[in-house]
């Protein structure tokens, strides 16, 4: 019985392994109709695309990717692995999510676009990866404490992507403005500089609440003394009015990504924006507590961090949303909450002193 444990064991995993991918393989499985695509600069869509709008089905030889859910800093995380997974296969990548990510794409000649709650036939394609399952998430849960690897490295290892490749490829995100956008942008840059001041935007939140810092929303008044501060979030958040403070909010991606490339520098906490803003080598003070934010910001090119103080030997700890704060139990980050607004205020001169703005920038 001991000699057969150990391959009857191996057969259930991978019994378990093909029951989990038949069942999304009947998701996506198709009888008539190809697979619907989506051409890259595609700005306008209509809510069901039955059939290939670039005139070319998916061939022998394509790759398709699936992602069937967000979040935003993932899918632009995986960016770089999209690429060289490109350039090694000589064609644009399939990739399939949510139609609300499709603004991160759209003007990436990487991939072709699919909307994944569309029927895909993946019997079409040579290789089906799918990230729906997701690598970050898995290796972090088995390394904790000792994560060594940031998620642009394993999203590409998921599509077969190593280091080497992402090194000749490079780690940087890569999202595209239309030109639709970059007027946009430049029609926000003016807006925002109306005294000729360094723009700086800020994300004070995350979706995921355990990663906030107070400070960083305490420290908005003092930083409007020297720069236009554009806040960043789904709703007004409550601030003191300031002439120089300006609250971005209730805006299509498309235009928020487009005033996120007007700033000159930004401040954020663990969340999407902070990598969106790495793909515009746009220099950013990231705050982090729980996760690592040496690792987290890898791939960014111009990146400044402010760190859990010495003394929370925890951090990173590496918690989600449904895991107390090992100090204090409750779901506040201690650590996080610890920072002051002192050190956020010196952390944005810093980053300014940095990366100095261009006479004619």
């Amino acid at each position: 019985l001991r000699v057969l444990e150990w391959p009857m064991r191996s057969v259930g995993v991978w019994a378990l392994r093909y029951l989990a991918w038949r069942k999304q393989s009947l998701r996506l499985q198709v009888l008539d109709e190809p697979a619907a695509v989506l051409p890259n600069a595609a700005s306008g869509f209509s809510t069901r695309i039955p059939r290939l709008l670039d005139f070319r089905k998916a061939g022998a030889g394509d790759i398709l990717v699936t992602r069937a859910m967000g979040g935003l800093g993932d899918i632009i995380m995986m960016t770089p692995g999209l690429r060289a997974l490109a350039k090694r296969n000589g064609r644009p990548v399939y990739f399939a999510t949510k139609r609300q990510y499709f603004p991160l794409l759209e003007n990436n000649r990487d991939v072709c676009l699919l909307d994944i709650d569309d029927v895909i036939d993946i019997h079409r394609f040579r290789r089906w990866i799918n990230l729906s399952f997701c690598p970050a998430g898995r290796y972090e849960s088995r390394a904790v404490p000792k994560v060594r690897k940031g998620r642009v490295e394993l999203f590409a290892r998921a599509m077969g992507i190593k280091r080497y490749a992402l090194d000749n490829n490079g780690w940087q995100p890569v999202c595209h403005l239309g030109q639709a956008q970059l007027l946009q942008r430049d029609a926000y840059r003016a807006r925002f500089r109306g005294e000729s001041l360094p723009v700086i935007g800020v994300q004070p939140y995350s979706r995921d609440t355990y990663k906030n810092s107070p400070s960083l929303l305490q420290a908005m008044t003092e930083l409007a003394e020297k720069a236009h501060v554009v806040i960043f979030h789904t709703s007004p958040v409550p601030i003191p009015d300031h002439p120089n403070i300006t609250q971005f909010h209730g805006q299509s991606i498309r235009d928020t990504f487009a005033a996120i490339a007007a700033c000159d520098y930004f401040i954020s906490v663990d969340s999407g924006f902070f990598h969106v803003t790495a793909a515009f080598e746009i220099p950013s003070l990231g705050i982090f507590g729980p996760t690592d934010g040496r690792l987290f910001s890898r791939h960014h090119p111009c990146a400044l961090l402010i760190e859990a103080p010495d003394g929370f030997v925890c951090a990173p700890c590496w918690r989600n949303e449904d895991l107390p704060c090992k100090l204090t139990g409750g779901q506040v980050s201690v650590c996080l909450s610890s920072i002051s607004v002192d050190e956020v205020v010196k952390g944005v001169d810093r980053l300014m002193r940095t990366y100095p703005i261009l006479a004619d920038a």
